[in-house]
């Protein structure tokens, strides 16, 4: 017996409080002591480099953090589009992060404070905390705590800030160490402060302290700066209160009198506008070889993922499909399956708001109002996240037809055969009665207009009607039984 019921809770639109000026500064340390993995490490990166390439599947653990009464958190979407926008990021690397679950806190000392994060973090995976403050910072990692904390700000819009942290998680440094928070007026290079031509050794940062400069013959690569070789100098031209760009503004010379040209898309620098934000090859070896490592071992324990399945496809949708439903208390929400998808995210927004998730390519809601006006769009996705475009989105309004969806008392058993069934032909509605009674069956399309009905009296016991569906075109039909003790309703498919 088929009695489909969804019971779902909306909730009025409401105002939220936003930071206005959105920080974007990585808030990771940069001192030696940040550095003694990576340097650790560098006697195993021969040794990883001549290895053959294959996926790494990494376990991830994001932590929604909210204030302890609930609110303040950010959408489940966001976290999807975030984790596949990191898988983007990595995609050349073959680093391929994947969801292990969505924790939720309500902690309000967590949230706005920096409070106890260690007492939720998973053992086996990667930790991201998604919170309202990040110390002031877009994002950081923290080489004590070993886990990452970004502002929900940082995760919206296509923000790369978590690739650049989880390059942190595995022992990168910035392209750019030791001219992040200089003594200087500014935050990085500044020909006010150093000239065209850098005639210092050594500069000092308020996040890794006293740095040897990286020049551009690579003569010190190995000890300077982020001390991967393959990553040209770059003295934060990226961050630079004249650009915060992807383009280098400058004409600028290291102390041998070699013009610096550096990688303005690394992913480690702070440049903003890529199309892109890349690794170099030394960096990527430089995370093989932290994931490889014992230190590493329980990102690998009990991982059964081995295939990578990165959406493309966004959501076609199908109906509703008019801008008027009749119905109200009974919309049929369609859309083609995406491929590789393993849920949905249904946005309904407008007089009430919701946010479902579904693991079918349909929704069946009861809980709009009469005479309401409603946008909706899907979101797919899966394991390694949800696609960062933007949805198609439909419009609609609501009249006051009804087409409740409740049990009939009497009646015990009922289905419907064939279900799907091919145009042209009639399907069967069998229904088991206790009580002699009157009931009325209609068919309803998927825009709210009734395509049949037809009066039917039910005996006692076993009943068979034939539907006469065969003049109806293929689609998807709400079928209704109504009596006066009740009404059921179920989908219909005519293929």
């Amino acid at each position: 017996m088929k009695y489909p019921k969804i019971l779902l809770i909306f909730v009025y639109l409401s105002s939220m409080s936003v930071h206005n000026a959105q920080t974007t500064w990585c808030g990771t340390d940069q001192s030696d002591s940040f550095m003694k993995d990576l340097r650790e490490n560098k006697k195993s990166f021969e040794a990883i480099r001549n290895k053959s390439r294959v996926d790494r599947f990494i376990p991830v653990t994001f932590h929604s953090v909210a204030n302890t009464n609930g609110t303040s958190r950010i959408k489940d979407i966001n976290i999807y589009k975030a984790l596949h926008e990191l898988n983007v990021g990595f995609h050349e690397s073959e680093m391929r992060f994947y969801l292990k679950e969505i924790n939720y806190i309500d902690d309000s000392s967590i949230n706005e404070n920096e409070g106890n994060q260690s007492i939720h973090k998973d053992p086996n995976s990667i930790n991201v905390f998604i919170q309202s403050d990040a110390g002031g910072a877009a994002g950081y990692y923290s080489r004590v705590r070993d886990a990452v904390t970004m502002t929900k700000s940082a995760l919206n819009n296509g923000n790369r800030t978590l690739q650049h942290e989880l390059g942190h998680f595995f022992t990168l440094a910035h392209t750019h160490r030791g001219w992040d928070e200089t003594s200087g007026e500014s935050n990085s290079y500044n020909p006010a402060d150093y000239g065209d031509t850098i005639m210092i050794t050594h500069v000092t940062s308020g996040q890794s302290g006293r740095t040897l400069i990286e020049l551009m013959d690579g003569s010190n690569c190995d000890l300077a700066s982020d001390g991967i070789c393959d990553t040209p100098p770059d003295y934060g031209f990226g961050s630079s209160a004249s650009c915060g760009c992807c383009t280098m503004i400058y004409d600028v010379w290291d102390y041998n009198g070699d013009k610096v040209i550096p990688m303005m898309d690394n992913a480690m620098s702070y440049s903003a506008d890529c199309d892109k934000d890349l690794f170099t090859e030394g960096q990527t070896i430089a995370m093989f070889t932290d994931y490889d490592s014992n230190r590493r071992d329980f990102l690998r324990t009990n991982n059964s993922v081995n295939t990578y399945t990165l959406l493309e496809d966004l959501a076609e949708l199908i109906s509703p499909v008019d801008p008027f439903v009749e119905q109200y208390d009974g919309v049929l929400f369609d859309w083609e399956d995406v491929p590789n998808a393993e849920g949905y995210i249904v946005t309904i927004e407008g007089d009430l708001t919701a946010n479902i998730e579904v693991t079918e390519s349909e929704l069946f809601v009861q809980d709009l109002i009469p005479n309401g006006t409603y946008f909706w769009f899907v979101n797919p996705f899966n394991k390694f996240g949800a696609p960062n475009d933007a949805e198609e989105v439909r419009i609609f309004s609501t009249g006051t037809g009804t087409t409740s969806l409740n049990e009939i008392g009497s009646l015990t058993d009922y289905s419907i055969s064939p279900n799907p069934i091919a145009t042209g032909y009639n399907t069967n509605l069998f229904l088991t009665s206790e009580l002699l009674m009157d009931a009325t069956v209609t068919i309803i399309d998927i825009n709210g207009r009734k395509s049949l009905s037809q009066n039917e009296t039910l005996q006692a016991g076993t009943n068979k009607i034939v539907i006469e569906t065969s003049l109806l075109t293929a689609g998807i039909y709400i079928l209704q039984v109504e009596t006066e003790t009740g009404k059921i309703t179920d989908k219909l498919l005519i293929k």
